[in-house]
């Protein structure tokens, strides 16, 4: 078990701290959105009810379910998955400082070092994003809060989309 973590640690290191192959997880089929291209990803709030101004952590899992080996194209979590975050009535938050900055950098062709990882079938990865560091996410307010990635079309050239399932969260007065 201690070379296990060793392991874990050392890949998370070589890769960034964001980036870990995960075992698979037991979530709910609930919380899971579409199958696209071979993959399913699923969006857990930690803490579907936050005090203001503390974070919201977004757990992001992007899962192989075909029965075959798929291929991943992985950067930095910030510019892999686009966040879209709605109030009750649907109105969109707003970028925070950082969140502008991040929007600018991820509209950007420029290439950051880029890994291909190959997903065996039912494996997964997982990231986590902060939201509040991306939304103003304002006290009295509930969110619904959804992640979408593009991958490239396993059966085809260019590329499809996977979106996570709608995450609910609360942020108390």
């Amino acid at each position: 078990m201690i070379r296990t973590t060793l392991a874990g640690m050392i890949l998370a290191m070589l890769i960034g701290p964001v980036l870990a192959l995960a075992l698979p997880m037991q979530i709910p089929a609930s919380k899971w959105g579409q199958v696209s291209e071979g993959f399913q990803m699923s969006g857990v709030a930690v803490g579907e009810v936050v005090g203001p101004g503390d974070p919201v952590l977004l757990e992001l899992t992007i899962k192989n379910v075909s029965k075959r080996v798929l291929t991943l194209k992985e950067t930095a979590p910030w510019r892999d998955y686009e966040l879209s975050v709605k109030d009750e009535k649907g109105k969109v938050a707003r970028l925070t400082k950082e969140g502008e900055r991040l929007e600018k950098l991820r509209k950007d062709k420029e290439e950051l070092k880029v890994i291909f990882v190959k997903l065996s079938p039912g494996q997964e990865i997982q990231h986590t994003l902060r939201v509040t560091d991306i939304y103003q996410m304002l006290p009295g307010t509930t969110y619904l809060v959804t992640a979408k990635r593009r991958i490239s079309n396993q059966s085809a050239t260019g590329a499809a989309e996977v979106v996570t399932n709608a995450v609910k969260i609360r942020v108390t007065a």
